[in-house]
């Protein structure tokens, strides 16, 4: 699993007085050194198990959706730190083009880049797709209910996200957290989160699957903290 270890940011200002020295600069550089670090711990190990999943009770027409199962993310950090984190599909070439994922009751979680792959048959056809998101109604931070936040490549800009809390791989959403009477979306600083995740999961109709063997279901990903 990957952590970003270290954040500094380096800022250059410029300023030009305009009444009696316009022939003079000033260079500022600005940074901050911290100690602070923060490490991200996963429920049961890290592992969402199916379990045995029979052929012969699925679909052998229509998209199999297989339920959600319960997880949990835990950021821990040395000192209050403000820190977001992030999920990228390791299974990309295993994404189905034709399985999308229900999530949060009947949302259906596209296949556009959003949905994670589950790896192949034996015979190269792509098993199907999970989806992830963030009970947003039990988010905590030190303890005390916390309110989930989220910006991502495409909406740079924090908003709140308990409406539709799903966590897009491609599409390198982050999310973060905010203090229940915050006036502004920005993430606050905390020693530590806990975010209560469901996993997602449809597989392809037999038909298509094909399978004659045992095949395992081989959905991976890697969650990225970035310091903020």
């Amino acid at each position: 699993m990957k952590k970003l270890l270290v954040a500094t940011a380096i800022s250059v200002a410029m300023s030009v007085t305009a009444a009696h020295a316009a022939d003079t600069a000033v260079l500022k550089v600005q940074g901050t050194l911290t100690n602070a670090s923060c490490t991200p711990t996963l429920s049961t190990g890290g592992i969402v198990d199916y379990g045995t999943i029979r052929l012969g009770e699925l679909n052998a027409t229509s998209t199999n959706q297989l339920g959600e199962r319960d997880a949990s993310l835990t950021i821990t950090c040395s000192s209050p730190t403000k820190v977001g984190w992030s999920i990228t599909d390791d299974r990309t070439d295993s994404v189905s083009p034709s399985v999308n994922v229900k999530v949060l009751g009947d949302y259906s979680y596209p296949t556009d880049g959003s949905a994670m792959g589950l790896g192949k048959t034996a015979g190269g056809v792509a098993i199907g797709n999970w989806a992830l998101y963030v009970v947003a109604a039990n988010v905590t931070a030190d303890s005390e209910h916390a309110i989930p936040v989220k910006k991502s490549d495409q909406q740079p800009s924090w908003t709140n996200a308990t409406s539709l809390p799903v966590l897009n791989a491609a599409k390198h959403t982050m999310m973060s957290v905010i203090s229940d009477d915050a006036t502004n979306p920005n993430p606050m600083a905390f020693t530590q989160a806990v975010y209560p995740l469901k996993t997602s999961l449809a597989i392809d109709n037999t038909t298509r699957l094909a399978i004659t063997d045992d095949t395992q279901l081989d959905g991976q990903a890697t969650i990225t903290l970035k310091y903020l």
